[in-house]
């Protein structure tokens, strides 16, 4: 399908090709539009979106002033831009608090002496409550009796433990090799002096058993048969790889040896030889470095630091502020890390040492090479590459990509059949961001998806690296501890703790510390005031009061600078991560509101504060089990039920409520149905991809399916879903579904892959061609096509100029500084289902439009008596056929049959094969030796006319 018909499907209300009109309402983007799309964005139930005050200031001046950046908009901009950023940030920053409050004072709070501890009007018009009458969370300042208990962790393929993170004792390898899983082999630490073993605390695989190595010179792994234990290490994202070096830069070298098996591991090297191997080899970077294979060595640099035809990566101290980075074994980019256009692959290729072709990157749409932007091996040529198949064959490319410090987030857990409660991955597009975050690798370019039986539950990886997902249904093992699972990681407390008692020290009952936010308001209206009246001068003079290129670089640096600095939502980002997590969207908590509330959904768990020191028994030590006969003592606050995020804060334990997703299962159910009854193939294909709910009690079932559809896994608000998932009927701008957002949501997604090559076909296309053939019709079809589309694409081109800016902004997952108002909750599943939501509506486009074709020919007795049935055939060298066929001008499929004379003059049926290469023009392919001629009979699907030829091999 032509990127022209897939526009004017979804446009087709919208745009008269022959007069060449778009609807307005597609171009009114102005200030007062923006907020309400803003608005619609950002409090849709369950979205994902990125709000960044930076990036908002911005989109809002660039539509301002469309017309370029005149002294007279400058200082128009000055005067209002502070306004108008404010109405729209300040509506989104409030809403979710406004929603908190209503859901604290109606929902089922068990204790009614907890008060709201934000701020607000009481429970009284909470949707009408300004943001002034809320107090902002600015940090969580709870003093803890305890300390904080030491974690941790085993390593697959490991000598020894990172230096400072070793066991230091026998006695703190007991408690270490128990607390990861291990066990006491006939109720004793063994110990010995080996050579064949890590040094220190160690686990056998296979049984589990804790070992004490009383050697620590002589340290070797023997067929990776042993896993060191070690105290955890989060902060392993200190290295980086770095192209084409002969050494890394000053102040960024690594200097020993022990140091370069660290960071190579933390890059996501192996060492193949059990050791490091260390000497001057004199074509090589000097330090740490890493070979194709991913082994780990060290040039000691006596001689000359070389880099073999760049066969060699050097492994550095990572720069902090690097932009990009190039990730080894990916296909392609972790979700909103992507690099988006060519011209941003060029800043960033070149940006991790990555060298141009004659000026250029090489582009194309390969099949095995990564999606995007990535750079060969050897030659370090970076590429684009447009296509959707994405590959790395031979592991012979580096994936390119915005620096995203994601394996933070996650953790390797050796022995055990699942993850901890409430650290489980619980969707596999997750799963491959994280098991790819910790140096696993994708078999056959994706997550291999199964019930195995013998393995964890949940995300996990082989021996080998390779990510997969047990989806759990036979039960959770770990065969010989083979496996590592992939859980995230368990929440540092950061001085956020509990007392022996478990309960909250604070200044607040709350445990929070709050601010007015008209003291942030203040602060922030004098800091940007001052700053935003000095940027226009400041740029003149510095542009020598010329409108050039230089005025333009200094007031985008000045604005940017004024708006980080001035930032008045950095606090506020602070309070709804403070309070309900990073990955909680406004969205999110007014659709649990809304789900409480209106519908008598349960909330979607409970936080419980007993501390793991005053259990009794066996369970010292241990979390609260969720699961256990035993009641919590001391239940958090209601609001910490909202998920685990908001337990976390407080230090607990969050558990899940019992529900069900009933409603979302019937919804799915009946939409199949439709789908199949209406013959909307990509719609049903969509629907039935969604993971089976079988039994609706089932949380993790239910969680599954709400993740496939881009929600958060405990979003309660199944109606909400189901609403969603119904698809709309038109995507025109002006329709009610796309004003109530969901549609919108589609509109935007077909313009970003419209956009994606508009460019390219702009450049292009008038410099196309016609030939002749296989019809000479052909030709004088193509030029009346070109002189349609040449306009049309003009205005295509404007419509989507205006409408991209605000399509990334809001749709986009930007990666920055602090000062983002975050809603985010899964996105590369929504990406690929919207993708997939997009082909359905094109679909329905072209099912529609044959159908309105076939109804003009054949939809009544003068039509069907006037409709003009024409076919044209021409033979191809291989004795092929290629057939149009076409009623009153209009494209349309037929029926075939071909036969031939026998040896007695009999007519006898001749089988073929037939390919539609698009509706109306079909290849027909004969075995065998057909003869000299067939004898041709067509007729129109729907129709009862009938042509009849003689086709010549001759």
């Amino acid at each position: 399908m032509s990127l022209y018909d897939t526009f004017v499907y979804y446009y087709s209300d919208d745009i008269d090709p022959a007069s060449g009109e778009v609807d307005k309402n597609l171009l009114k983007f102005d200030e007062r539009n923006i907020i309400s799309n803003v608005n619609q964005v950002c409090l849709a139930q369950g979205s994902t979106v990125f709000v960044q005050y930076q990036e908002m200031a911005m989109a809002l001046v660039d539509r301002t002033f469309v017309n370029g950046y005149s002294q007279v908009s400058e200082k128009k901009w000055v005067s209002e831009i502070n306004h108008n950023v404010k109405l729209v940030a300040e509506s989104i920053a409030v809403e979710p608090f406004r929603c908190a409050e209503e859901l604290f004072y109606r929902g089922d709070r068990k204790d009614r002496k907890e008060e709201f501890p934000f701020g607000g009007c009481g429970g009284k018009n909470s949707d009408k409550c300004s943001v002034s009458k809320y107090k902002f969370p600015i940090r969580f300042d709870v003093e803890t009796t305890q300390s904080k208990a030491t974690k941790y962790e085993t390593h697959f393929k490991r000598v020894r433990c990172d230096r400072g993170y070793e066991i230091k004792s026998r006695q703190q390898c007991i408690e270490a090799g128990q607390n990861v899983g291990g066990i006491l082999k006939n109720g004793e630490l063994k110990e010995g002096h080996w050579g064949h073993t890590p040094c220190g605390c160690f686990l056998k695989r296979g049984e589990g058993a804790i070992l004490w190595n009383l050697s620590n010179k002589k340290c070797r792994n023997e067929d990776w048969n042993y896993s060191p234990v070690c105290v955890e290490h989060r902060n392993r994202d200190d290295y980086e790889i770095v192209h084409f070096k002969t050494k890394c830069d000053s102040g960024y070298e690594i200097k020993s040896a022990t140091e370069c098996e660290e960071a190579g591991l933390a890059v996501g090297g192996e060492i193949l030889n059990r050791y490091v191997e260390q000497r001057d080899w004199g074509h090589t970077p000097c330090g740490c470095f890493m070979s194709k294979d991913g082994n780990i060595n060290f040039d000691t640099g006596r001689g000359k630091c070389k880099n073999d035809n760049g066969r060699y990566q050097s492994i550095c101290k990572r720069k902090k502020d690097r932009k990009y980075v190039s990730l080894r074994k990916r296909v392609k980019c972790d979700p909103g890390f992507e690099i988006k256009s060519k011209s941003e692959c060029i800043k960033a290729g070149q940006a991790i040492g990555g060298r141009l072709n004659k000026g250029n990157p090489l582009i194309g749409n390969w099949g095995h090479t990564p999606c995007g932007c990535f750079v060969g091996w050897n030659s370090l040529t970076i590429h684009w590459d447009d296509g959707s198949k994405c590959a790395n064959d031979g592991w012979n490319y580096h994936t390119v990509c915005k620096n995203n410090p994601v394996s933070e987030k996650y953790k390797r857990v050796q022995f055990t059949k699942k993850c901890p409660g409430g650290e489980e991955i619980t969707t596999v597009s997750e799963c491959a961001v994280a098991g790819q975050a910790l140096g696993g690798w994708l078999g056959g370019w994706k997550v291999e998806v199964r019930d195995w039986g013998h393995t964890p539950c949940g995300c996990f990886l082989t021996r080998d690296g390779r990510v997969h997902f047990d989806t759990g249904k036979s039960g959770c093992e770990n065969q010989g501890f083979n496996y590592e699972a992939v859980c995230h990681q368990a929440p540092e407390s950061n001085g956020v703790g509990r007392d022996v008692h478990g309960k909250l020290l604070s200044n607040d009952k709350s445990g929070f510390v709050t601010m007015s936010y008209e003291k942030v308001r203040r602060t922030a209206d004098s800091c940007i005031n001052t700053q935003l009246a000095e940027l226009h001068e400041d740029c003149l003079k510095e542009s020598n009061k010329k409108q050039n290129s230089k005025y333009y670089e200094c007031k985008v640096e000045k604005r940017e600078k004024a708006i980080k600095e001035c930032d008045r939502f950095g606090p506020v980002q602070t309070a709804l991560d403070l309070v309900f997590g990073s990955q909680t969207s406004p969205g999110f908590i007014c659709g649990i509101k809304d789900a409480i509330v209106n519908d008598g959904v349960p909330m979607p768990g409970s936080c419980c504060l007993d501390a793991p020191y005053e259990l009794d028994g066996d369970l010292w030590g241990q979390p609260y089990d969720c699961e256990s006969n035993t009641p919590c003592k001391t239940p958090g606050p209601f609001l910490a039920g909202v998920n685990k995020d908001a337990c976390d804060a407080h230090g607990g334990t969050w558990c899940p409520s019992k529900s069900t997703c009933a409603t979302l299962k019937d919804c799915i159910d009946s939409l199949i149905k439709e789908a199949t009854k209406e013959e909307r193939l990509a719609y049903e294909e969509y629907l039935r991809g969604a993971p089976t709910i079988e039994d609706p009690t089932d949380r993790h079932a239910c969680g599954r399916t709400r993740g496939y559809f881009g929600f958060d896994e405990n979003f309660i608000n199944d109606q909400q879903i189901s609403l969603a998932l119904i698809p709309p009927d038109r995507s025109s701008s002006t329709a009610p579904a796309v004003q109530g957002h969901d549609a919108w949501q589609g509109t935007v997604f077909a313009l970003k892959v419209l956009s994606g090559a508009l460019e390219f076909i702009m450049q292009r296309f008038s410099d196309i061609e016609c030939p002749c053939g296989p019809f000479c019709i052909a030709e004088n079809v193509c030029k009346g096509v070109k002189e349609t589309l040449i306009p049309i694409f003009t205005i295509i081109f404007q419509v989507a100029q205006q409408l991209f800016q605000v399509a990334e902004n809001l749709f986009e997952l930007l990666s920055g500084e602090a000062d983002v108002i975050r809603a985010q909750e899964n996105t590369e599943v929504l990406f690929e289902n919207m993708q997939l939501m997009a082909d359905y509506l094109v679909d329905m486009r072209a099912e529609n439009r044959k159908r309105n074709h076939r109804d003009l020919a054949y939809g009544s007795d003068n039509h069907h008596a006037a409709a003009d049935f024409k076919v044209e055939v021409q033979v191809l060298p291989d004795k092929s056929v290629v057939a149009l066929t076409t009623v009153n001008g209009v494209q349309v499929d037929a029926n075939f049959t071909f036969s031939k004379l026998d040896e007695s003059k009999n007519e006898i049926s001749v089988d073929f094969t037939t390919t539609v290469l698009e509706p109306g023009k079909t290849v027909l392919e004969f075995g065998g030796d057909v003869g000299a001629f067939l004898f041709m009979k067509a007729s129109p699907l729907g129709g009862d006319q009938k042509k009849s030829q003689l086709v010549s091999f001759n």
